[in-house]
């Protein structure tokens, strides 16, 4: 993903793909920042653009 992408991709709705090209919407990536978010962690991603992208979530250590 190229600088601008990545600071976009986990925004509701935001997809790369033109109009009408298939169903997606762009809420796979802001469904799950709101889930990992409400339970108190983190989702991050980093990406070297041509090469790949790696996604990283953190979540505090379950208290028992």
């Amino acid at each position: 993903m190229d600088p601008a992408t990545l600071e976009r991709a986990f925004d509701p709705f935001f997809t790369t793909r033109p109009v009408g090209a298939r169903r997606e919407v762009g809420l796979g990536l802001a469904i799950c920042h709101a889930i990992v978010v409400a339970h108190g962690g983190t989702l991050s991603a980093t990406s070297v653009s041509g090469e790949g992208s790696a996604f990283r979530m953190e979540r505090p250590a379950a208290v028992r």
